[in-house]
């Protein structure tokens, strides 16, 4: 009871595929994307084991295709075409803000080992680009997406120093509304 506690999630990755070929159908395939997120948090111990808090996030996706090559005269007589010329981009980046309450329960006397379920009320704001290209000219819409979520996260706790506790955790559901609203973009 009365401390704090903080920590930060991180996350990043990528899919590239450059000339790629897939099962002598697909040949020369140009796409690649990545995803970053990163979800600071802290809360506050306002009774032994009880805790409430905050987290923000931050999460950004990209991606694009290039090129392909879809050949299907092994299966079927002459059947070959290609997408050059046609390209595709995708970009979001969104925003949240989240209020949580922590429950935990330990295993061991020292209190080293634990469990914990925690509820979570999360709104978020995005806003995603989809381009794509035809004939030498770029066609875009914009998506702007707002969510609210209510989640149940359980997970587990261990303390690795006094004062470091790494702990995994695992959205097992929810409720969750969203609304997205959709434009062309004027170029």
């Amino acid at each position: 009871q009365g401390e704090w506690i903080c920590g930060i999630s991180a996350s990043y990755g990528t899919l590239t595929s450059n000339d790629s070929d897939i099962a002598l159908i697909i040949e020369n395939l140009n796409l690649g994307g990545s995803i970053a997120s990163v979800k600071p948090y802290f809360g506050y111990f306002y009774r032994n084991n009880l805790a409430i808090g905050a987290r923000l996030g931050y999460t950004r996706m990209s991606g694009h295709f290039d090129s392909a090559n879809i050949n299907l005269s092994n299966f079927i007589n002459d059947i070959e075409f290609s997408t050059e010329g046609i390209g595709l981009n995708y970009l979001s980046n969104a925003y949240s803000f989240a209020i949580f309450h922590r429950a935990y329960l330990p295993l061991d006397r020292r209190g080293r080992f634990g469990v914990f379920g925690e509820l979570e009320l999360e709104g978020s704001y995005g806003r995603s680009k989809f381009g794509f290209m035809f004939n030498d000219t770029w066609y875009t819409s914009i998506s702007d997406n707002y969510k609210v979520r209510f989640n149940f996260n359980p997970g587990v706790a261990a303390y690795i120093f006094p004062n470091v506790c790494a702990t995994l955790s695992f959205g097992l559901g929810g409720l969750q509304y969203t609304h997205i609203k959709q434009f062309d973009d004027k170029m």
